[in-house]
């Protein structure tokens, strides 16, 4: 569980330092960490959700549930077997997420609230 959670705080850690997000959770109380977009960003969870998924990783986007709808976050569960190798790997997908997404800002549509993971 140790090594999880380390993994966990390494991701955050490094997500935090790319700067278009703000880390909600850092996996230090569970494996578990969210994160959220700036308010500066042209893009939404939502887009970088849909970059990720496009390169074979699934990290869902979600909105909060009543009373918080206006929050978006990105959620990573760090499982059994997902060591650092394997964050670095997701680390440099979402950089160059982030990266595509700074140059071709998509269009901005309101996502619908709830759990979006198509």
């Amino acid at each position: 569980m140790e090594s999880l959670r380390a993994t966990a705080l390494h991701l955050s850690s490094a997500i935090a330092a790319l700067g278009p997000f703000e880390v909600v959770s850092d996996g230090s109380a569970i494996p578990v960490l969210a994160f959220k977009m700036n308010a500066s960003t042209g893009f939404t969870v939502f887009d970088v959700s849909d970059r990720l998924r496009a390169n074979g990783w699934q990290v869902p986007a979600y909105t909060m549930p009543a009373d918080a709808e206006d929050v978006a976050v990105l959620r990573i569960v760090v499982r059994e077997g997902f060591g650092m190798d394997l964050a670095d790997m997701l680390l440099d997908s979402i950089g160059k997420a982030v990266d595509h997404l700074e140059q071709y800002p998509p269009p901005h549509a309101k996502p619908e609230p709830g759990f979006n993971h198509t």
